[in-house]
Parts: structure tokens; sequence; C-alpha cells
């Protein structure tokens, strides 16, 4: 809608004060500006009754003129001093202080000097230049030494992207392509699960009871209350794995602690209580092979009473977290889990008269006795170095329960796409259905691998947990002898048909990169070698001169 606006009155406006611009605008022919704007005429005189002008004033007149010439003058010289003047006063200033300088007394040559560190490098060096200088030929010399490597693999299929350690990227290949990140998940497991429970989070396991307590016998039943531990375990079963010692929460510990409580009777029945979670035992979308409860079993059932990884049968020694040897899942885990916590406390004197069975605690128990986990931080590092796929979905389900939202997978991967989400990270391409990456379903891409590990502080337990090449978890037998070893940080994935690597490399140069590589369609068998190239070439980046050695030097050097 178009509002005219009303004329302004001719009387409004005096003559002569017409807006430049204004008129301008509406066509006015604007009168050429004369030199009175500076000096201008004596004023004419009007004229009588008659019509005869009066005789003019001359001594008036050169009055006024030569006021208005005064005032020209003295804007121009104070225009000229200030242009002038401010110089002038700057090189007189600097002609004294040098001749001072040379005038200096021999004895103030001969006082006591304090050295001071000159700068080695000069102002004008070229070594000030920032760093986005150098960018450009740093892009290049990723490229040189990531992209012969990538186009040997799948390259349809695959992601790779390298940053500084800040997050700039330097090379990458698809780096928004969807790719099946095999255990490469964990670290955005890991992150969420740091964000949201933090690394002092614990678990405690407790046996509670609504019954009275009298020297020493509990006339009533007692419950096992399981918290979701993780790593709840036997000091058997922690012995059972090649990587040793194993990070667990030790069950005999509450066994103790029941003791120093002085119960030695319990009249009841032993009840073991898991509705902190659902009763979704492994992730449907998982392959039908994991889910049978024997075999070598990449993961245990997924419940809140979680003893042994819910197995009831595993090797006496060799295992490792991702499967091995045979294994025998409890068909129902928290009944299994409460059945040996009954034996151990009958090997520790505490008779347990009413047998064990599965039930829910009551709301407002007596605690008798509790044991903790160790806080979450040590848990993730422990699931990012022995790539536990049991703890990892575990840790989405406390995600799911500590949100308000349900003990579930489900619940947790809720959370998880809220934390990325609220931290800015991209999520076009992105797919997650379970914790641990055993879903083939499910999706990420390298450039948001890249951007949560350069997100990540350096002192963050998701940076301490990831394993060493040659060293450590499920890098100690790869990268063998090569130059790699000790130097490259990162996490592992493994799947039929996906291999991936991402974490990060310190380079010769004392720099430390950060990447991702995903790969898909391939054997892993003929995957890993690429992942092992990759990184070992990426040790040289950059060819050229380092940042460092491009700065400016140490003052005095």
């Amino acid at each position: 809608m178009v509002v005219a606006l009303p004329p302004v009155a001719a009387s409004r406006r005096r003559p002569g004060r017409t807006s430049w611009a204004w008129s301008r605008a509406q066509g006015v022919e604007q009168p050429a500006r004369r030199r009175e704007l500076w000096c201008p005429r004596a004023p004419a005189a009007d004229p009588d009754r008659r019509g005869r002008a009066p005789a003019p004033d001359t001594g008036e007149a050169l009055r006024v003129a030569r006021r208005r010439a005064d005032r020209y003058f003295t804007h121009r010289v104070g225009y000229l001093a200030r242009v002038l003047g401010i110089p002038l006063v700057c090189l007189v200033i600097a002609v004294l202080a040098f001749r001072q300088a040379g005038a200096t007394d021999t004895s103030v040559a001969e006082r006591d000097r304090v050295e001071v560190a000159s700068p080695a490098t000069p102002l004008l060096s070229t070594r000030r230049l920032p760093a986005t200088v150098a960018h450009p030929s740093r892009t290049v010399d990723a490229f040189n030494l990531a992209q012969p490597i990538v186009a040997e693999g799948p390259v349809g299929t695959s992601c790779t992207v390298v940053t500084t350690a800040t997050g700039t990227p330097v090379y990458e290949h698809n780096p928004r392509l969807g790719v099946a990140p095999a255990s490469n998940l964990k670290v955005v497991t890991a992150y969420a699960t740091l964000a949201r429970l933090g690394p002092d989070h614990r678990y405690r396991t407790q046996l509670v009871t609504d019954a009275r307590v009298e020297a020493g016998i509990v006339e009533g039943d007692v419950w096992l209350v399981g918290a979701g531990d993780p790593v709840l375990a036997t000091a058997d079963y922690a012995a059972s794995f090649i990587s040793q010692p194993q990070l667990h929460t030790p069950v005999e510990s509450l066994v103790a602690a029941l003791q120093q409580a002085g119960v030695t009777h319990i009249r009841g029945a032993l009840i073991g209580d898991a509705s902190r979670y659902d009763d979704q035992h492994y992730v449907p979308s998982w392959p039908q092979r994991w889910r049978t409860g024997t075999g070598e079993l990449p993961s245990g059932p997924l419940t809140a009473l979680n003893l042994n990884d819910g197995l009831v049968s595993y090797p006496s020694a060799g295992q490792e977290h991702g499967g091995s040897g045979p294994r025998e899942a409890a068909e129902n885990p928290a009944q299994a889990a409460t059945a040996r916590v009954a034996e151990l406390l009958g090997a520790a004197g505490v008779a347990v008269d009413g047998g064990v069975r599965v039930g829910k605690a009551p709301p407002t128990p007596i605690p008798l006795a509790f044991v903790d986990s160790p806080p979450m931080g040590e848990l993730v590092r422990h699931m990012l170095t022995e790539s536990d796929n049991t703890a990892s979905e575990l840790f989405l389900k406390e995600l799911g329960a500590v949100e308000g939202v349900q003990g579930t997978t489900a619940g947790g991967t809720a959370v998880m796409a809220q934390v990325l989400a609220e931290g800015g990270f991209p999520l076009e391409g992105v797919a997650v259905t379970d914790g641990s990456g055993l879903d083939e379903g499910n999706l990420l891409t390298c450039r948001l691998l890249t951007m949560v590990l350069a997100l990540v502080p350096q002192d963050s337990p998701l940076v301490a947990g990831l394993p060493v090449a040659g060293q450590t978890g499920t890098l100690l037998d790869r990268f063998a002898a090569s130059p790699a070893i000790g130097r490259v940080r990162a996490k592992t994935g493994t799947l039929d048909g996906a291999s991936g690597l991402a974490g990060y490399i310190d380079t010769n140069s004392g720099e430390r990169i950060v990447f991702a590589a995903l790969f898909s369609g391939s054997a892993p068998e003929t995957l890993e070698p690429l992942e092992e190239r990759l990184a070992t070439a990426l040790l040289t980046y950059p060819l050229g001169a380092s940042l460092a050695q491009l700065g400016p030097l140490p003052a005095g050097g």
C-alpha cells in the first residue's frame, strides 16, 4: 500500500532554504554557488518610497567587508597550521632526540647495562606472515600424500578427510558421504556419553531390602539392583582377557560389603532387579548370528543387571571384547547374575533361604551394601581401547535412562542426535541405530568424525582411550615395523565389507593432525593396509617447512 504525503505549505519554507538533496530529487534546478559563500558582498539597500535608491553607506560596507575578510584569513591560517604544524612538531622532536642521543655523556655509557633481547626476526620478515598464507600449499601437500592411496580403494563408497588440529580441512574426499563406520561409531558414542553424563559418573550396584534386620539376619527378601554397570564382573572373568589388567567392578566387593554390614543370613529370597533398562537384549537389526546367544558373540545381552557381560560360558583365557572363542549368553541375564551372586554369598558364609528369582525392588528400600563402578572417564577409555561393544551399547541405554526418556537403545540414539545437534555438527548423511557400530545400517560422514575429534580437548578420556599404533588395544598388532608406531592414535572399525580408522597423527614436523578414513565395498583384509599406508604417509605432512619453522624466531635467537 502506498501512502501519499501531503504537500508542504509554501509559507512554511523560507526562500533560499530549500534542501539541496530534496530539490535535486524534485527536479528543481539549484542555482550555482557563488563566491559570496566565502566573501559575500554587502547587502543592497532598500529603495525609498519614490523608487529611488538611497545613497550607499560606503564606510559601513567597507567595515563589513574587512570583518569578513579577516574571518576568512583566520580560517585559512588555522587550516594550514593544522595540516603543516603537526608534522613539523614531530620532525623537530625527532631531530632533538637524535642530537640528544649523539651527545650522551660518556659516563652514562659506562654504567651497568641491562641486556634486552631483541627480536631475532625482523618485523617485516616473511616469517611473520600468518599461517593462512601457508594453507594453500599445505592443501596441495595433503592431496599429494593422500590422494594416490585413497584412489586405490573403493572411491565411490568411501570417504577421507584430513584436517589441522583445529579442524581446518586440508584434504577431503567425499566428506559428506554417509559410510558404514563399524566401531568408529564408538567415537561419537563416547563424545555424547561424556557430554551428557560427565567423566565422574558412576554406576552403583546395590543390595537392598524392605524387611527387618536383627542380629545379622534379614527377615525377608533382598534385592540385587542393577544400575547398568558394563564392567561388573567376577575375578575369573576379568582374568580371562588378553589385555591385563582388565578394568572391571569386582562383584566380590559387593559380597564383602554385605559381610561388613554384619549380614550373615537372608531368610527370604535373593531377587534380581534389572528394571532400569528395557528387556531388549540385542538390537533387533543386528545380524541373526549375533543374536543367537552362542558363538564368538561380539556383544553380550544388554541388561541393567549384567554380570560378566551376561555370559554364562566363556574361555578361561585369550578373550577379546570383540568376540573370541566359544561363548554362551544367558537367556535371562538378571536371573543368571543373581544366581552367581547367591553362590558367592554362600561361599562367604551368608545363607540365602528363599532361592533366587527376578523382580522389581520396592520404591523405598533399606540399603544394605553397594559397589560403585570406576568413573565414566575410565570406562570410556576402556571402551575405546578394547572396542567393547557391550559397554558402548549400555552407555547408550544409560543416556536414555538419565535423560528421562527411557533406558532403551532408541532413547539413547535420540539423546545422541540431540547432543550432536546442540553442538552444531552436520547431520546430513548420518544414521545411527546403535552405540557400537555393529549394525550395518549405521552411517557416519568423515566430516562429522573429524569435527568431533578436532573439538575434543586433548586431555579428554576420549583422546586417551584411542588405541596407539603398535602399542595398545586394537592397534597393538597393526603398523608392524612402521614409523607410525606410537605416533598414530586412532579408533579402528571392521565389519564384513567395511573398515575404518579415525584419530590423530603426530607428524614429523611436530604438528598433530586429525584424520578419518572410512572404506566400504571391499574385504577388511584389503582395506586395512590402505588405512595404515595413509596414516604412515601423513607422517610427512607438510612436505615443506612447518608452521614452527616458518614462524618468528625466539627473541635473541
